[in-house]
């Protein structure tokens, strides 16, 4: 988007006992983190949201403010659309603004995303409101683990493979952040993307510092447990966990039969005249090949 932009700034009035905020305009190049602007929640409702990150990204064109395929909200279906070709074409310095809230609004009522076409795919021109919410919300919880620098050029070395990786990052944050908490390719693809040579050493070294457990899926420093909340769910922690559960059980049937062998060989020299014979049963227990591995 244009740095030019106007948004609507909230700033508190100084020593008002009422918390009243004063309403300016403010162009995005001159927002700063923490600054508040105005913007619509979750529900689509008015509310103040908070920058989060701000940063630019080269230069390009842009149509009535936006690229071509940044992501806005769509008034006539509630989902957010590519902007597409609309409005006076200028060539300019690129910005992406994140904020709290699900979208931002410019001065002309527009609601704007930090997202563009080379995130999830330019061939995704609209993306329905609750996948939307989901990306938003797990690009809003790595940026607050991290740091705002995802949203600066600076911070990437290869910008151009980090596109051309995005739509996979994307679907797999959606699989990680949905109902299901299906995070094994996103921890598998944040790993490779971060121990990679996509990043410029400043980033790197403040990713591994703020998720040290990168690559291990549902680790508390893992991008998996960012993303869902610490409700990670992996078809190998569910082995694993099937793993314990029947070695468990093998353990207690041994300590078992040792406690009933035990006490007939206790039996048996306490009562000399008859000795007692006791016939354990085959154990039925069986654990399944990939259990044992």
């Amino acid at each position: 988007m244009s740095g030019n932009t106007g948004t609507f700034k909230a700033t508190p009035v100084v020593n008002s006992k009422s918390f009243a905020v004063e309403r300016t305009v403010a162009i995005v190049k001159e927002l700063t983190v923490g600054d508040k602007i105005e913007g619509l929640d979750a529900d689509k409702q008015p509310a103040l949201c908070t920058v989060q990150a701000i940063g630019k990204f080269g230069y390009g064109a842009l149509y009535g403010n936006y690229t071509e395929d940044h992501f806005v909200l769509d008034p006539a279906t509630g989902n957010v659309a590519q902007h597409g070709k609309l409005g006076n074409r200028t060539v300019e310095d690129k910005y992406d603004v994140m904020t709290s809230c699900p979208v931002g609004l410019d001065e002309a009522g527009t609601g704007f995303t930090p997202l563009d076409g080379g995130f999830c795919g330019e061939s995704t021109s609209e993306m329905a409101w609750s996948d939307y919410l989901l990306i938003h919300a797990s690009i809003l919880r790595i940026v607050r683990a991290t740091g705002g620098y995802w949203f600066s050029a600076s911070a990437y070395d290869d910008i151009d493979s980090v596109m051309q990786h995005g739509p996979e990052l994307c679907a797999a944050m959606l699989a990680c952040a949905g109902a299901g908490t299906e995070c094994n390719e996103l921890e598998r693809i944040s790993a490779l993307f971060i121990h990679g040579h996509y990043l410029s050493d400043d980033a790197h070294e403040a990713t591994l510092k703020a998720m040290p457990d990168i690559g291990e899926v549902g680790a508390p420093g893992s991008v998996s447990f960012v993303v869902s909340e610490g409700k990670v769910s992996t078809t190998e922690y569910i082995v694993l966990v099937a793993a314990g559960v029947l070695a468990g059980a093998a353990v207690v049937a041994a300590l078992l039969m040792a406690a009933v062998v035990a006490r007939t060989v206790h039996r048996r020299k306490r009562s000399p005249p008859t000795p007692v014979t006791v016939e354990l049963e085959p154990g039925t227990l069986k654990l399944e090949p990939t259990a044992v591995a």
